[in-house]
């Protein structure tokens, strides 16, 4: 695969990640927990040989894992309404790749 495509495609990928983070992000109330939902999403997608929270801090560039344990198991949000909103989503731009 030419070099160019896949920067292309990447590219392509990286803002529509951006646009899902802007989808939901207002979901999890402070900024914080926003910039933390979105590194834990990238460390979950990166090359990173295991996916345990001191490795997903590590490929985020958080010096602890205590700010991504504290989105999973302190903080307040609906993963009912964040996969609502996801679904919204998928389905809007289906449609659109469809029209």
């Amino acid at each position: 695969m030419d070099r160019r495509l896949i920067r292309s495609a990447a590219a392509q990928w990286d803002l529509e990640l951006d646009d899902l983070f802007l989808t939901i992000g207002h979901r999890f109330g402070r900024v914080e927990l926003r910039r933390r939902m979105r590194d834990y999403v990238r460390g979950l997608l990166a090359p990173v040989a295991r996916k345990n929270s001191w490795q997903l801090a590590e490929q985020a560039g958080h010096p602890t894992p205590d700010g991504l344990q504290h989105l999973l198991a302190g903080s307040k949000w609906e993963p009912d309404d964040i996969r609502a909103a996801l679904s919204t989503s998928r389905q809007h731009a289906s449609r659109q790749h469809v029209s």
